[in-house]
């Protein structure tokens, strides 16, 4: 686990030099290469945590019956999700972008499945503060 603990440390220092590395671009260069590699490095963390995030699961599936539910039911909860935010999302075009319906539609559905995991992780870290609250009276 500690090697786990170090490679978290890389990532984060090599984010935030790519961070750094971004906000140093002046207005004037907005089509700099400086956006492309932060880009590359969004889709590169992106890909590490999907394959992590399907990765481990299945690992854990083979140790008892109870993970291969917990499995299933979680892919049905996700998919539930995302066919929400789809039929929520709108093809309408914007005056200012230029976009198929297929492309606006997608991006109104990632945007709303980032606005629901957002809102469940504020509720549940003041859920869980006000749990540990209550325990430690």
């Amino acid at each position: 686990m500690k090697g786990l603990k170090y490679i978290l440390y890389v990532l984060l220092v090599a984010s935030l030099v790519m961070a750094i590395y971004f906000y140093m671009a002046t207005p004037q260069s907005v089509n700099d290469v400086r956006l492309d590699v932060l880009l590359g490095w969004a889709y590169a963390l992106i890909a590490v945590a999907i394959v992590v995030a399907l990765i481990f699961p299945l690992i854990s599936i083979f140790k008892s019956g109870k993970s291969i539910l917990k499995f299933v039911v979680g892919l049905i909860v996700v998919g539930v999700v995302v066919f929400g935010a789809y039929t929520l999302a709108s093809p309408e075009p914007l005056a200012t972008v230029e976009a198929t319906p297929g492309e606006l539609k997608l991006t109104d559905t990632v945007l709303y499945i980032a606005y629901l995991m957002v809102a469940v992780s504020v509720l549940a870290l003041l859920g869980t503060s006000l749990v540990n609250s209550i325990k430690n009276r």
